[in-house]
């Protein structure tokens, strides 16, 4: 699979503008809520606490990065740097509050989207067809922003072209 399948897939289900918009905030707000709140259920691994999420989000960049070097990279980078500079020192603190505010805004997160699909892009979420999508969203909505920010005019004409394929045909 290569970026333009990989990115219309997912896009098939989010050409709405509104509901991109909801996407492109609340996919990080979920993302890094998830993984903070993965850090107070750590498991041991060869005698090392480990984060599951970040484990498994390791894993999910470097895919990202072999279907897209540089969005994959952008993707990742703000990933980590997010968690380990921002959510992380958070839950360090020792806040009691700190994971219910995070469980707060993955609930926000979720509700937002359901009703961008509902609302505005009148289409089912694309998770609902195959629960892995949740892994395509943060490439899918790095690859928004930099098409919005003039990244490769060409390769967002030929994603364009394959979502318009992929979408149900109107009746």
């Amino acid at each position: 699979m290569g970026i333009i399948d990989f990115y219309s897939g997912y896009g098939a289900y989010h050409h709405n503008i509104v509901n991109k918009w909801i996407h492109i905030i609340c996919i990080p707000l979920i993302l890094y809520s998830f993984c903070g709140m993965a850090d107070y259920y750590k498991v041991e691994i060869s005698g090392f606490e480990v984060n599951i999420a970040l484990l498994i989000f390791s894993f999910v960049y470097i895919y990202y990065m072999m279907l897209h070097m540089f969005a994959g990279f952008i993707t990742a980078s703000v990933s980590i740097i997010v968690h380990f500079y921002y959510v992380l020192p958070l839950i360090q603190q020792g806040d009691e509050a700190t994971f219910s505010h995070l469980l707060a805004v993955h609930i926000f997160g979720w509700i937002a989207q359901f009703i961008g699909h509902g609302v505005f892009e009148g289409r089912k979420p694309a998770l609902m067809d195959n629960l892995l999508q949740v892994f395509s969203a943060p490439l899918f909505v790095t690859m928004e922003v930099l098409f919005m920010l003039g990244y490769s005019p060409e390769l967002e004409v030929a994603c364009e072209k394959e979502i318009l394929r992929k979408m149900p045909k109107k009746k």
